[in-house]
């Protein structure tokens, strides 16, 4: 085993640094607006997946990698749909974004591979890395938005202004949380992990997340239901836990209403209303796609070219998609590009592995039918790996 000695002689295990990178992997794109708006501006991203890429390179020279069949197949799946990507670019309407696109999508392969080149992947380390970073961070924000909109600040001259979008970035991961803490019954992490995705109001991090949660719980729920007494502990309990929510709502009444009230529940209610805009654009969006791709033979099977939804949309050569990766998928690149999209974003839920993983990676897929493209929805291919090759990662180990 690979070990660092540090001046204090303290051993970092060669594992445990891979695990530390493959945690700032999945966050690195949440925390790099934090970080250079209060730090100094770095492309954090760039710097992490280079060391990725690197890490992956010197492995493959050190110890023999080995892949199964059936995950030649899928990456090679991934590779068809790539060079798809790069045919489409000779009818593509876009003039430059086309290229972004195309070579964005690399990102996806470290993603989905890097799994195969840890030593040793260490959940509970990975888990607590992204608990440490993310739940600090997204409980500073929340309070730093409520600050920002309190009488006598000027808004627009503060540092966090420009930040007070990036509220869903960070609920995503803190859904991530907990999916998994769920899972090991770690409630009171759980709880943690709800009352910041609340401060947040990052509604469909939460919709999904809980909905997750609930097919994990199915049977504990159903079990528990069956099996209730009300024995005085419990009632003496529930009278507790009332009686505090309700002082707390009485004495933290104007913070609650600013922090959650006036953000997560006017955005659940919005669900239900016409008024609200995000749910109207991804129409608009949707409806516009569907347009297009039924406008001609043509455009039903090939598509208009990789990253032409955002030209055709809104006039400009800029990143926009229709809000669901499969209608996405069939606007560009044809119903070439949706079928085998079915198969990269729906096989590997068929692929023996930890069921935990499946759980994430369907947490994003249920977002990506919401709201990632092709090339945000790096996280999914993550889990996608570990699904894939930390059976083979264990064997080898």
């Amino acid at each position: 085993m690979i070990a660092i000695k540090t001046s204090a002689k303290l051993k970092i295990d060669y594992s445990t640094f891979q695990n530390i990178l493959f945690g700032l992997l999945l966050i690195s794109g949440t925390i790099k607006p934090f970080f250079n708006t209060y730090l100094f501006e770095i492309n954090l991203t760039l710097i992490i997946f280079s060391i990725v890429l690197m890490d992956m390179i010197f492995n493959s020279f050190i110890r023999p990698i080995k892949i199964s069949t059936n995950n030649i197949l899928y990456t090679s799946t991934l590779i068809i749909f790539h060079v798809l990507i790069f045919i489409s670019l000779l009818y593509s309407k876009s003039e430059s974004y086309r290229f972004t696109k195309a070579f964005n999508f690399f990102i996806n392969y470290l993603f989905l591979l890097y799994p195969l080149f840890i030593i040793q992947f260490k959940p509970k380390l990975f888990f607590q890395l992204l608990f440490l970073t993310i739940i600090p961070l997204s409980i500073w924000f929340t309070f730093q938005r409520y600050l920002l909109w309190l009488p006598g600040t000027n808004s627009a001259a503060s540092k966090f202004y420009d930040l007070r979008t990036f509220y869903l970035n960070l609920g995503a991961i803190v859904g991530v949380l907990i999916i998994y803490f769920s899972y090991y019954k770690k409630w009171l992490l759980v709880s943690i992990c709800l009352l910041t995705m609340l401060g947040l109001s990052a509604r469909g991090p939460l919709i999904f997340s809980l909905f997750i949660v609930f097919i994990i719980n199915t049977k504990r729920i159903t079990s528990f239901i069956n099996e209730f007494v009300l024995t005085p502990k419990v009632l003496l309990f529930i009278i507790f836990l009332v009686s505090s929510t309700v002082i707390a709502l009485w004495k933290y009444y104007d913070i609650l209403n600013k922090i959650i009230f006036e953000t997560l529940f006017l955005k659940l209610s919005g669900l239900f209303q016409s008024y609200d805009g995000s749910i109207t654009g991804r129409f608009d969006r949707l409806n516009f796609a569907f347009d297009h791709i039924f406008n001609s033979f043509s455009s039903v099977l090939f598509g208009h070219g990789i990253g032409s939804f955002g030209i055709m949309y809104t006039g400009e050569d800029l990143s926009d998609y229709p809000h669901n990766l499969f209608v996405e998928a069939w606007f560009e690149l044809g119903v070439f590009g949706l079928l085998i999209s079915l198969l990269i974003f729906l096989v590997p839920f068929f692929f023996k592995g930890e069921q935990i993983y499946k759980y994430l990676a369907f947490y994003f897929l249920l977002q990506g039918l919401k709201s990632y493209s092709l090339t945000s929805i790096w996280v999914i291919f993550a889990f996608f790996g570990l699904i894939l090759f930390y059976k083979t990662r264990k064997k080898l180990t």
